[in-house]
């Protein structure tokens, strides 16, 4: 019994608030690796994160969400499947665990999975001993379901891992599922769903390009990340990483020999995919172009391409129309038209989120700029293709915000083009 005081804080007009009360409950007992509860499977149980703390990291978590550990064993015999159902009851909300073989031991994470619902299956478990830690929102206290069953142990599908990656042709369009797969490849633009490994090889270098479709008319987001080798994580600098609806990933001069593709979506089970290759584009590497005095000259070509990084740029350029202030590091470009011409200048095939600016050489890279674009390119990237008239521009290459930098390609192209 007492009084208490609700804070409301809203960007609407108006606010109602509705109170209930209830008859008292208990809170979990299970919200520590030393206060776990231990389940026999089948098992399915209802439950409330209310009083909930967050006193546990899992790999695919929030900050500020609460946990709650169950514990089960796989009985000695023949491995088996562990399937895992966890779903808000009292609103649509991302749920997200963690399986591992030791609850303190974040290393021994088996797979962390995300979703509104979250489930998983955990392929040919040997007898041990397990732990499932389930987080709950971070915005909220939600009720939730939960459901864990063991079933005859199974092995994994093509493409379910570094280990059964998809052998894919080349300059063929593939179609694949995401159904039976698992989260199981950590990339720089995933988002923790489901994913599947294809492998390719290159006779020869190529430059590739890699055209992804999920959903239906190709509308849902869906990623993918190219690498050399294939592990557990995908990363720059050894990993290309695009997104988009539809994505593309282009890469110049990738060497002959093994590469390796994950593809990931969600809510979007089925996708295809094309790898294309063509021959090498001669490619120029660009350093030291920080400022407008220090643009690299684009040559007097009809198509020319450039590869770098602005990760050790300085940010010397902002702008309010574009890319939300794009105050990233950037990188200066010039090029000079003798006639009015149709230019195309895109950064298909960079690693971060890129913008693009163009400015009149007079307005020495400040002020308004002539053209700029955020994300019309291919996997959001920037792509701006307009008549400009004489004269000379710089082009900067820029980064969405504050934190977006790596490395870029910039395509130049003199029209016409083809409708």
């Amino acid at each position: 019994p007492g009084t208490y005081y609700a804070f409301v804080a809203s960007s609407t007009a108006s606010v109602e608030l509705s109170v209930r009360v209830d008859p008292p409950t208990l809170p979990p007992t299970n919200e520590t690796c030393a206060t776990v509860t231990n389940v026999v499977p089948p098992f399915a149980i209802t439950g409330s994160f209310v009083g909930v703390s967050d006193d546990l990291e899992i790999a695919c978590g929030q900050p500020l969400s609460g946990e709650l550990v169950y514990t089960f064993s796989v009985p000695p015999g023949p491995a088996q499947d562990a399937v895992v159902a966890f779903s808000s009851t009292s609103g649509a909300d991302a749920m997200r665990f963690s399986l591992r073989t030791g609850c303190a031991d974040p290393g021994s994470e088996l797979g962390c999975v995300r979703g509104s619902p979250a489930g998983g299956r955990f392929r040919s478990l040997p007898p041990g001993d397990y732990a499932l830690i389930l987080e709950g929102s971070a915005e909220r206290e939600v009720d939730f379901g939960f459901e864990l069953r063991l079933e005859p142990g199974t092995s994994a599908p093509p493409g379910d891992g570094c280990g059964n990656a998809i052998d894919t042709p080349l300059n063929e369009i593939v179609h694949g599922t995401l159904s039976d797969k698992r989260d199981a490849i950590r990339t720089s633009c995933g988002f923790f769903y489901r994913d599947s490994v294809h492998r390719f090889v290159l006779p020869t270098a190529s430059d590739v390009a890699i055209d992804l479709l999920a959903g239906e008319n190709g509308t849902a987001y869906v990623s993918g990340s190219l690498a050399d080798t294939c592990g557990p994580v995908f990363a720059p600098p050894d990993a290309l990483c695009g997104g988009g609806a539809p994505a593309q990933l282009l890469h110049f001069g990738l060497p002959a020999g093994e590469h390796f593709l994950v593809v990931e979506a969600a809510g979007a089970p089925n996708y295809q995919l094309e790898i294309r290759t063509s021959p090498p584009t001669q490619v120029t590497a660009a350093s030291g172009n920080d400022t407008c005095m220090e643009a690299i000259v684009i040559p007097d070509v009809q198509k020319a391409v450039f590869v770098g990084d602005t990760s050790s740029l300085a940010n010397d350029v902002q702008s309010p129309y574009c890319g939300s202030g794009a105050s990233s590091p950037d990188a200066t470009f010039l090029f000079e038209l003798n006639v009015q011409s149709t230019v195309r200048l895109s950064t298909t095939g960079s690693s971060f989120d890129t913008v693009l600016h163009v400015f009149l050489e007079g307005a020495q890279c400040s002020n308004y700029p002539y053209a700029c674009d955020d994300d019309s390119g291919a996997s959001g990237r920037a792509l701006i293709q307009r008549d400009f008239p004489t004269g000379r521009y710089h082009v900067e290459v820029d980064g969405y915000r504050e934190h977006s930098s790596g490395s870029y390609v910039l395509t130049f192209e003199r029209g016409p083009f083809l409708p």
